[in-house]
């Protein structure tokens, strides 16, 4: 599954099997397992975090509206930043309980002004990566996303949107 880009079936395989040979005590085999699908795992989460960057690279100010000149740069963004989902989306089917890779999938999400997106990620993550030590990080970073929509909702002269938003946040 893993070879053939089914992360999600991939991560249900992996999992299954770690649980299965850790009932069994057989260390070595989960150890054989829990690597493997850490190098997926790692394949796909280093390529999202590198395309985050091509993004930012390409058109830092992702949600200005850019010149004709510019628009060939913001389109590029685009490409990296769809990248980026894709290859996050990837890592966090193989390792759904992993906060960190959530937190960059949301980041990806936001940096693209897709806030809702971003806001749904990390709702979900919260549950999802509860055992993870790091989890906290997760509801900081939505405080971030949802702050950010609020300025989103004020750039965009929504006002009363804008209000209520800011309200719910205090």
């Amino acid at each position: 599954y893993a070879e053939l880009d089914s992360a999600g079936p991939a991560g249900a395989v992996f999992q299954k099997a770690i649980d299965g040979l850790t009932a069994k005590g057989d260390k070595k085999k989960v150890e054989l397992w829990t690597t493997n699908r850490q190098s997926y795992w790692v394949r796909a989460y280093n390529d999202g975090i590198k395309r985050i960057s091509d993004a930012q690279s390409a058109w830092p100010e992702y949600t200005k509206t850019p010149s004709a000149d510019e628009q060939t740069l913001k389109d590029e963004a685009t490409k990296s930043y769809t990248a980026a989902i894709l290859s996050l989306t990837r890592a966090k089917l193989l390792k759904p309980q992993h906060a960190g890779t959530i937190r960059n999938l949301a980041t990806a999400y936001a940096l693209m002004g897709r806030f809702g997106e971003a806001e749904s990620v990390l709702k979900n993550g919260q549950i999802e990566a509860a055992s993870d030590t790091t989890v906290a990080g997760l509801a900081e970073a939505l405080k971030t996303v949802r702050a950010n929509m609020a300025g989103s909702l004020l750039d965009a002269k929504k006002f009363d949107e804008a209000i209520a938003f800011y309200q719910e946040l205090t």
